[in-house]
């Protein structure tokens, strides 16, 4: 066996090499790409299962409280009649449950979640926005919110006009 059969033999058990270590990546990029895909979707559902116990313990505030709920009730109907305090709970309640609003709008624009749950929160937001108290809280604290945000719900407002 002379030095060019060496060499063939070593190309060979080169090429053989190169292609052995290809399968190996492809299987490895494949790996970690359903693992990517997983903790993609695991972290999509923490994060609306936080936007959801986000919303339920602002609804729960008012519906454990009578007093919340009064508040609540009579700031949406027409907030001008709530006292001082009253107004200032009222406002805080609103900015929850509009942050929650936020929340969702942000993360279905930003996180992939899928559109239908916005959708599900517009209607909420509009049925909020037709009130009284929504629309006045709107005019006097919309301003606080991004610009995105802002023109969804000025357009869910136009809808109800």
């Amino acid at each position: 066996m002379n030095i060019q059969d060496l060499g063939a033999i070593a190309e060979i058990v080169g090429a053989v090499a190169v292609v052995v270590s290809l399968v190996y990546l492809s299987i490895q990029i494949r790996q970690n790409t359903k693992q990517v895909e997983e903790h993609t979707r695991a972290v999509r559902a923490a994060a609306l299962h936080a936007s959801l116990s986000y919303a339920l313990d602002t609804r729960l505030s008012v519906s454990t409280s009578g007093d919340v709920a009064s508040i609540y009730a009579r700031g949406m109907e027409n907030p001008e009649s709530l006292d001082e305090i009253e107004l200032i709970r009222f406002r805080l309640l609103m900015a929850s449950i509009v942050d929650t609003f936020l929340n969702m709008y942000s993360q279905t624009k930003m996180s992939g979640f899928s559109p239908e749950t916005w959708e599900a929160q517009a209607n909420s937001a509009r049925r909020v926005f037709a009130s009284n108290g929504g629309r006045w809280f709107w005019s006097a604290y919309g301003s606080e919110y991004n610009e995105s945000f802002r023109k969804e719900i000025d357009v869910l407002l136009k809808e109800n006009a």
